[in-house]
């Protein structure tokens, strides 16, 4: 049996991107190999995935495994996991093909364990990975800890948090970025595992975004970037949380500059080197620069199985637009509005699969559906809003929204990594206790869009992670989080309609992001 499969990444790091209802927010336990969640999308073949790596044998594009660079052979199939032309090529007799696939993936598509994998004798270097929408398939093991690689166009994704990852297709292949992209993308070799990209800074600049990503889908470490005038940003020490691009997706890291008002002096003009690691022949970027003060952030907003709202009705929706009007205010606080907010839809089929959202992958799929909503600078740098009939996460706790990065890229639309998610599933409702569902579902919103402007949760509710900022109080200890100093805050990690608040240095964070404007 033939079948397409898309595949979307999952993220591992839960407690930086989810809002979770309530107290908890622990953690997850450990899962297997083959979880409910985590997993690849409902069967079609029209989207991204996600990954990492560089290349089986020497990575080249288009082999077989061992590095030749030769058509596979149909006389002597391959292994799961190997590049494939057609079903021939593979012992399981089944290719996925590209270009959603990269060079096409061979696969066992409806095994139960390991042992239904098609492996080298002895081997386990081929798992089965359960799909909870569709049949399940069998993926090619990695570690994404020491970023052990894949072939070329493909990244090592973590699943779960036992510390196993497999290789899917990468997202972030800069050949996917549209030829009508109104930022200039440029490519540059990697020399010994290393690469200096070199960009200038405008003299008018107020703050900017370099985004790096590799050009064949591997792994990127970021190091430093040396200013013109010679000062270093060190993503090893001070800097280092503003590596969470590179530790969540792999192949790309957008940096924003000055990321906190304690690191304004590091806002120079000139010619910058940002140097990175990577086993990739080839580094690309671009780079965002904004001027002069923020005071909008344009919307695009996708309603997702909603019931009784739809694109076409949204503008006249009174529990949509009360919601809205709520989450502006809060952002007001940061001295920023809501500019053009778009109302639009995603296709019947996407609707389907995606309006309850039951993995990380299901937001990464979802995100991909995004779109360009115009081709010059201004409509592209607007923030992908998906809001979904509900959130059912298996294990997941009370999880009601979801960022695609801390912060997000600005201006990639139709990217696994292209927006946020939330629920709407308390629109329109009283939550009792005085809690208005229109109202809450503002904060959620709110909430994730912080995150993918740059924001962090003020704590972690293991108690021991925390925020850059210097304004914004620390809670070690979450047995009662309505006692914790941050309790309150918008960031706060727990959905709470009286966390409401935004610090000036969260203001700050929100006012440097180029999708504010």
């Amino acid at each position: 049996m033939k079948c397409h499969l898309r595949a979307v990444f999952s993220l591992v790091l839960f407690t930086i991107f989810f809002l979770w209802a309530g107290c908890g927010g622990e953690d997850q336990e450990p899962i297997p190999l083959d979880p409910a969640e985590n997993q690849p999308g409902d069967g079609d073949a029209d989207a991204d995935g996600d990954g990492d790596g560089d290349g089986d044998g020497d990575g080249e594009v288009g082999t077989n495994g061992d590095g030749d660079g030769e058509e596979p052979d149909p006389d002597n199939p391959v292994i799961d996991g190997e590049a494939c032309s057609d079903d021939t090529h593979c012992q399981s007799n089944t290719c996925l093909p590209a270009p959603d696939w990269p060079d096409g993936y061979c696969s066992t598509v409806g095994c139960s364990t390991f042992e239904d994998c098609a492996n080298e004798e002895g081997s386990d270097a081929n798992r089965c990975l359960q799909n909870p929408r569709g049949d399940n398939f069998c993926i090619r093991i990695c570690n994404p800890s020491t970023g052990e690689p894949c072939r070329s166009g493909y990244q090592c994704q973590p699943i779960g948090t036992a510390g196993d990852g497999w290789c899917a297709p990468n997202p972030n292949d800069v050949s996917d970025i549209d030829g009508d992209f109104p930022f200039e993308v440029h490519c540059e070799s990697t020399v010994n595992s290393t690469a200096d990209i070199s960009y200038g800074v405008s003299d008018d600049s107020t703050s900017y975004m370099v985004v790096p990503l590799t050009g064949g889908g591997g792994w990127l470490d970021p190091v430093n970037i040396t200013t013109a005038s010679g000062t270093t940003i060190n993503f090893r020490q001070e800097n280092s949380f503003q590596t969470a691009g590179a530790q969540l997706f792999g192949s790309v890291n957008p940096t924003v500059i000055p990321a906190a008002p304690q690191f304004g002096f590091q806002l120079d003009s000139g010619l910058h080197t940002y140097r990175l690691n990577t086993q990739d022949a080839e580094m690309c970027y671009f780079i965002i620069e904004s001027s002069g003060p923020s005071t909008t952030i344009d919307l695009n907003i996708y309603l997702v199985g909603l019931d009784g709202i739809t694109a076409s009705n949204a503008a006249s929706s009174p529990h949509l637009q009360a919601m809205i009007s709520h989450a502006e205010s809060l952002y007001n606080q940061a001295d920023i509005s809501f500019g053009e907010v778009r109302y639009l839809s995603v296709s019947s089929e996407a609707e389907s699969a995606y309006s309850t959202i039951r993995s990380q992958g299901d937001v990464g799929a979802l995100a991909a559906q995004s779109t360009y909503p115009g081709t010059d600078r201004d409509s592209v740098l607007s923030a992908n809003i998906f809001i979904v009939r509900r959130f059912a996460f298996s294990g997941g706790g009370g999880v009601l929204g979801l960022s695609q990065g801390i912060p997000g890229v600005a201006g990639l639309h139709g990217t696994a990594i292209s927006g946020v998610a939330l629920t709407g599933q308390y629109l329109g409702y009283d939550l009792g206790g005085g809690i208005n569902g229109n109202e809450f579902t503002a904060n959620v919103l709110a909430h994730e869009l912080g995150h993918f402007l740059g924001l962090f949760h003020t704590s972690e509710t293991n108690g021991r992670r925390f925020d850059p900022l210097e304004d914004t109080p620390e809670c070690t200890d979450f047995s009662n989080p309505t006692g914790c100093p941050d309790w309150g805050n918008l960031m706060f990690p727990m959905a709470d309609i009286r966390n409401d608040t935004v610090t000036s240095d969260q203001s700050y964070v929100i006012g440097v992001n180029p999708l504010t404007k």
